[in-house]
């Protein structure tokens, strides 16, 4: 079975309390390039000790960076991981017997990824595991959505591993609103810019709408309390990108005005 290749793309940012872990699960890959947004703790320190190609770059955006990360990649086969996310052995394995098996007939793979909030595995509701599509030929897809990005995939065909990235997504509940408050920005700018449309009955009850799916639909109430605050912070962002959306309609509106 001849051996195929892979890269490993991370973006960073102040990521010391995760690189090391996610590093050490990438030891295998051929090559690892890392996109740092100009760190100022000791996320590039712990970089250079996995002899990873670093290249930094002002953020303007997480297609962006991810887009600017693939160029540099040597390889023709990558696999995306966050920071804070780490690759099981099992599928480290089933990277590279896949990507040697099937290179010529498969252009890509989705991967499951088990999420951890608050240091606890979540088992049901929305958040608990989710599918990406992180493993793929590099000139087979181009990052459009800067937040939650998901490529756009040109022509290809793809398939499903059965492996998981482990996820640990956030680890203190200001960690999260930390978090929403950079994302929440970045959707309330893309829904003006795509001059999205709401109505005041959306912003209202949509919000419980998702709390209620979330947390009773989804089983979110069978993790317990940390089911209950996971569906509640899921509810706070949705409402948090809609009021911040009103707010920047109305700042663009005074300043057409004036």
């Amino acid at each position: 079975m001849e051996k195929v290749k892979v890269s490993a793309i991370v973006l960073t940012y102040n990521e010391e309390k995760n690189i090391k872990r996610c590093l050490e699960s990438l030891k295998w890959a051929d090559e690892i390039v890392i996109v740092d947004s100009f760190s100022t703790d000791k996320t590039l320190e712990i970089c250079s000790r996995y002899s990873a190609k670093i290249f930094q770059r002002e953020f303007d955006g997480f297609a962006s960076q991810r887009n600017f990360a693939l160029t540099k990649a040597s390889n023709e086969w990558v696999l995306i991981v966050d920071a804070d996310e780490e690759v099981t052995p099992d599928l480290s394995r089933e990277i590279k017997e896949a990507i040697s098996r099937d290179n010529g007939e498969v252009d890509g793979y989705y991967i499951m990824r088990n999420n951890f909030w608050f240091g606890k595995h979540l088992r049901y509701g929305v958040n608990s595991k989710d599918y990406g599509f992180r493993l793929f030929k590099k000139d087979k897809v181009v990052y459009t959505k800067e937040i939650h990005e998901v490529p756009t995939v040109n022509n290809g065909r793809f398939k499903y591993l059965k492996g998981c990235i482990v996820h640990y997504s956030y680890t203190t509940l200001s960690h999260y609103f930390f978090k929403l408050n950079l994302y929440t920005d970045i959707e309330s700018k893309e829904m003006v810019k795509k001059e999205v449309k709401i109505s005041r009955s959306r912003i209202f009850f949509w919000p419980v709408l998702r709390f209620f799916w979330a947390f009773f639909i989804k089983r979110g109430w069978k993790d317990g309390l940390i089911g209950f605050l996971v569906s509640l912070c899921g509810s706070i962002y949705m409402l948090t990108k809609y009021m911040k959306y009103i707010e920047l309609l109305k700042l663009w509106k005074y300043a057409d005005r004036h």
